[in-house]
């Protein structure tokens, strides 16, 4: 009976350390369980931070070509804003030249309505002369016929009285005629001998 008590024992505790062995092994189990659920969330995890990796890394060079793209759009934009600046100069010095030379036609158009207004005095004085010359020719051709006639009938004192009145008058008009062809010569600075030829 001992023996079988032995026995009896003896499978007990094996019982005991098979149950204590499989209770270990389900814990390792357990717990290998838990760290290939683990090791699986950290692949997991990995793949997850490769693929955030790869996409920021995308997103980086996209960035950086944006980067690029505005870098070179702002050098465009600061050379087109020194040309239209370089322009607006350019537009605004032809401008200025325009204006002063609009000054210089009004100027000019100024100078030549006066010398219109000149020449249109001076063709009036110039008829004026021709006219005058034209009565003086008369007149001296008419005094000639005069003092012929007179010569022929007028005693020599009444003769030389008459002689010499009509010579006074005709230098009367020769001074005229003189007067008028300087007043015609120099328009603006013969007041004067305009008032004279009126007095005469």
């Amino acid at each position: 009976m001992s023996e079988i008590e032995q026995l009896k024992k003896q499978f007990k505790a094996q019982n005991l350390t098979l149950d204590k062995t499989e209770m270990e092994n389900l814990n390792l189990a357990q717990k290998l369980h838990e760290n290939l659920e683990e090791m699986k969330s950290d692949l997991e995890t990995q793949q997850e931070l490769k693929i955030a990796r790869m996409r920021l890394k995308e997103h980086r060079e996209i960035i950086d070509k944006f980067r690029e793209r505005i870098s070179g759009k702002t050098t465009q934009i600061s050379n087109i804003q020194k040309d239209l600046n370089k322009s607006k100069d350019e537009l605004q010095k032809k401008i200025q030249e325009l204006q002063k030379k609009e000054f210089q036609l009004l100027k000019m158009k100024e100078n030549v309505s006066k010398t219109h207004k000149k020449m249109n005095e001076m063709e009036q004085l110039k008829k004026q002369f021709e006219a005058q010359n034209l009565s003086m020719q008369s007149d001296q051709q008419n005094l000639k016929e005069v003092l012929k006639h007179e010569k022929m009938f007028l005693c020599d004192g009444k003769q030389h009285l008459t002689e010499s009145l009509r010579e006074k008058c005709f230098r009367i008009k020769i001074v005229q005629i003189w007067i008028l062809s300087n007043i015609l010569l120099n328009p603006l600075e013969n007041f004067v001998a305009i008032i004279v030829v009126f007095i005469l």
